[in-house]
């Protein structure tokens, strides 16, 4: 060990072989890249990000429309980009949503197409970004849809994209359908006070002036 330091001090060795000290040399490059090698250089793992869908509103009258969103959060120290096709499916009547309406991310950045980049995270706050689907169509069938995106949505590192992550769950979100529509009290339909017809007035003004008059003849 002390011949090593001496190597590197630039001193002479005579006693030991060409061959040993070449060896030795080459030993403490190793150790002198390696022990400062710059983080950035070591491969990190990435951690999946989660997805979250919902529906607003979420009870829809037969031939309705609603609004789909799915929100990406980035737990990650690095920004990852989306990776694979959007395809949420179990949506009424069999309808594939594989694009976006409108796209906006924590960072202010948004987008209307791939790619898809979702922020860093702030301290321990991930990065986010909100994928809203308009105008999803509510089908003629009343019942529940339940609306799935995965798993094995694969996202990578935007900084290196040679390192990748795949989501182990589905994210999911229940849409009813409800045949009654509308929204109030009542079982969800909006009560209507009943509305009568102009002659049945008129009938029952009649009705009540004979009545007057046949009063009136009696005293």
């Amino acid at each position: 060990m002390n011949s090593l330091f001496a190597l590197l001090q630039g001193k002479a060795i005579n006693h030991q072989p060409k061959s040993m000290l070449s060896i030795k040399l080459a030993f403490a490059l190793v150790c002198v890249v390696f022990f400062n090698m710059p983080a950035w250089s070591q491969v990190v793992a990435l951690s999946a990000p989660t997805i979250t869908l919902g529906f607003n509103p979420a009870n829809v009258a037969p031939g309705g429309t609603t609004t789909l969103m799915a929100t990406i959060a980035n737990p990650n120290s690095d920004p990852v980009q989306l990776n694979s096709q959007i395809t949420i499916t179990g949506l009424p009547g069999g309808v594939t949503l594989s694009g976006t309406s409108s796209i906006a991310c924590s960072d202010g950045s948004g987008a209307s197409d791939p790619p898809i980049v979702i922020p860093a995270r702030s301290g321990s706050t991930p990065g986010t970004c909100r994928l809203t689907f308009t105008n999803v169509s509510a089908g003629t069938t009343a019942g529940g849809y339940t609306a799935t995106w995965g798993p094995d949505v694969q996202f990578v590192d935007n900084n290196n994209q040679n390192i990748a992550v795949n989501t182990t769950t589905a994210a999911s979100a229940t849409l009813t359908v409800t045949s009654s529509g509308g929204t109030g009290t009542n079982g969800g339909r909006v009560a209507m006070a009943p509305m009568l017809s102009a002659w049945v007035l008129m009938l029952f003004g009649l009705l009540l002036a004979t009545i007057g008059l046949a009063r009136r003849s009696e005293k």
